[in-house]
């Protein structure tokens, strides 16, 4: 099995807690399979998140 480069990777809004869009945890597979950007909100989804692109501001560093 190939790993994928899942869009969610380099959304703003996506963390190791998961994404808050789907606060089930259950990422609909229309979009973690790629056919689904998540520009607009799903239907039902529930809420208006959607995939914001990363910037350089928005990464973590870490320094120990």
């Amino acid at each position: 099995m190939q790993p994928r480069d899942l869009i969610c990777f380099n959304c703003k809004n996506f963390s190791v807690m998961g994404c808050p869009a789907f606060p089930d945890f259950e990422i609909p597979e229309e979009i973690t399979s790629g056919e689904n950007n998540h520009k607009k909100p799903l239907p039902g989804q529930g809420n208006d998140i959607v995939f914001t692109p990363k910037t350089e501001d928005d990464e973590l560093f870490i320094i120990s």
